[in-house]
């Protein structure tokens, strides 16, 4: 007879017979894992192909791989976004943006490239968004900071553009950049002092304006404009100089011959004027400045005679009628005279409404009719896409306002522009 099993040994065997079959399950389910981590990292190879491809600025070679990879796989978010970011790497704003507005972003990399899109097509009301949330994760980007700053300014936002650039100046390397940009908002906010003393530590930082967003004799003019409108011709005689010796352009020496006109140097200015207008014959300013100094002269034929080829322009300024209005005065001729003294107040009232809506933009960008003026400024731009982006959202407040309706029309069936004369300055 056999003797019963012992209990140990049985228990002995079932645990190696369970510690068998567990062996065999890992064994099995490492192999099933291997495989599959096996055959997605085969699939999604591609992906970082792409991604190195883009990192190495081979924009054309990334973008050819995701169109293959996208024809086995469309609804690959992933794939779709570096496509997006090979677009923009080649240029193709539009197709771009087009393509973001329809998948989205899902890294700051796509966000990035989908702002550089709608930038360079000059939607800045839906970059701002995204290169704001861009700067609030890296506070320290210089290049988000800039595009955010421009961004804003174009906008009309002109006190957050301020702060920002101020923070620019703060970031390491970039106090030149941000100086210039911050004397450019305030010159824009017509605040003179407050743009010369940005544009002087532009000059301490970095001595010969180099390197710049602008190009050096551009920065040196708009800085001596400054000090000439601030009542600084000295200072600005300097830098109009500076800026010819770079590069001899007439609107350079037309201001040039300006500061001189205040200094009371009139053979200077009028040395300055004629070589304005050699390098730029319908040059107004330079030929209004000819003209005064002719009538000082009591030369109303010769004031006349400097005169005559910009009096038939459609954008004619006062100050330019004015002169005529002297010189045929002047003269004797009283008909004439008087014709052109009409002429002048006509033309001084457009331009104090202009005045008295550049200055409503400047104390309250964001007010209603400012946004209308900007839209419209947009519009004659050529910007129909961010004009008609304003002109819905006010005529969601404002359906029947004639002044809206007329630029949507414009905008939508290519009519002529609303003139400005439409806003009513009162409510303005």
């Amino acid at each position: 007879m056999h003797s019963p099993p012992d209990s140990a040994d049985c228990t002995k065997r079932l645990r190696t017979r369970s510690q068998k079959f567990w062996r065999d399950v890992a064994v099995i389910v490492s192999l099933t894992g291997g495989v599959i981590w096996a055959y997605f990292w085969w699939d999604e190879r591609p992906i970082q192909q792409m991604e190195t491809l883009l990192q190495q600025r081979q924009d054309a070679a990334a973008l050819a791989l995701a169109n293959s990879y996208l024809r086995d796989h469309p609804g690959h978010g992933q794939a779709q976004e570096l496509k997006g970011r090979a677009l923009v790497g080649s240029k193709r704003w539009s197709e771009a943006s087009q393509l973001f507005e329809w998948v989205g972003v899902v890294t700051p990399a796509g966000e990035r490239a989908w702002s550089l899109a709608l930038l360079h097509q000059q939607r800045w009301g839906e970059a701002q968004p995204l290169l704001t949330h861009l700067h609030q994760r890296s506070p320290q980007d210089a290049e988000v900071l800039h595009e955010l700053i421009s961004c804003n300014g174009k906008l009309g936002n002109l006190d957050e553009a301020i702060l920002q650039a101020e923070q620019l100046v703060e970031v390491p390397g970039q106090e030149a950049r941000g100086f210039l940009l911050l004397g450019t908002l305030h010159n824009n906010r017509l605040n003179r002092k407050q743009a010369i003393q940005a544009w002087q530590r532009v000059l301490q930082v970095n001595a010969d304006a180099s390197g710049l967003q602008v190009s050096a004799d551009e920065f040196l003019l708009a800085f001596g404009r400054a000090s000439l409108q601030e009542g600084q011709p000295q200072e600005a005689i300097s830098l109009f100089e500076r800026s010819l010796a770079i590069r001899a352009t007439a609107e350079a020496q037309t201001y040039l011959g300006e500061a001189f006109e205040q200094l009371g140097d009139s053979e200077r200015a009028v040395t300055a004027w004629t070589r304005a207008i050699e390098m730029d014959s319908l040059s107004v300013k330079a030929r209004e400045g000819m003209a005064r100094a002719a009538l000082l002269q009591q030369a109303s034929a010769k004031a006349l005679e400097w005169l005559r080829p910009v009096l038939s322009q459609p954008d004619l300024a006062s100050s330019t009628a004015y002169l005529a209005q002297r010189a045929y005065a002047l003269a004797g001729d009283n008909s004439e005279a008087a014709s052109w003294e009409k002429r002048v107040e006509q033309l001084r009232h457009q331009e104090q409404r202009r005045d008295l809506i550049e200055t409503g933009i400047q104390r309250s960008p964001q007010s209603f009719w400012s946004r209308a003026v900007l839209a419209h400024r947009f519009a004659r731009e050529g910007n129909a896409v961010q004009a008609a982006q304003i002109v819905m959202m006010l005529l969601k407040d404002a359906p029947d306002e004639p002044f809206l309706r007329e630029l949507a029309r414009h905008l939508e069936r290519g009519t002529p522009l609303p003139s400005l004369d439409l806003i009513p300055l009162k409510q303005y």
